[in-house]
């Protein structure tokens, strides 16, 4: 099993070798041929780096700590399990978040609004182009920034 550490390498071997794959089965290699390779990278790989842990980027080990000591971030958060990025979860009533949010009211204000962001980057890379399309995908690019 490969080791997802977030430098990115076995996200770079898994795709490749599914690039790899397709070329073999297809032979073909215009980007229209690579593009499900593509689409596999930024819905699969892409989507659960930006869905998983965004808020470990911005915030301090004290405050990470806090976090996971109460339950509301873990290392393996992937965008399914993750309750603060699944919209319909009952996480913000919790009685480990309210107790939270009563210690820390700027820390969850921060979480929140992270959880917020990676939600819409979630759904964004979730609705990456099935297929290639120059002026789709130069749109998909805009919508984000």
């Amino acid at each position: 099993m490969t080791n997802v550490g977030g430098c990115g390498i076995s996200g770079g071997v898994r795709t490749g070798s599914h690039l790899a794959r397709l070329i073999r089965e297809t032979g073909d290699v215009s980007i229209g041929g690579l593009w499900p390779a593509v689409h596999r990278f930024y819905t699969g790989i892409g989507a659960k780096a930006v869905g998983e842990r965004p808020w470990g980027l911005v915030l301090s080990k004290e405050k990470r700590h806090f976090l996971y000591a109460h339950g509301l971030i873990g290392p393996s958060m992937a965008q399914k399990e993750n309750p603060l990025l699944n919209p319909d979860t009952d996480a913000w009533e919790a009685p480990t978040y309210l107790e939270a949010k009563n210690q820390r009211p700027d820390l969850i204000l921060k979480l929140e609004k992270s959880a917020s962001a990676a939600r819409r980057k979630l759904t964004h890379y979730l609705n990456f182009p099935e297929t290639w399309n120059p002026v789709r995908f130069r749109e998909w690019i805009k919508e984000i920034d």
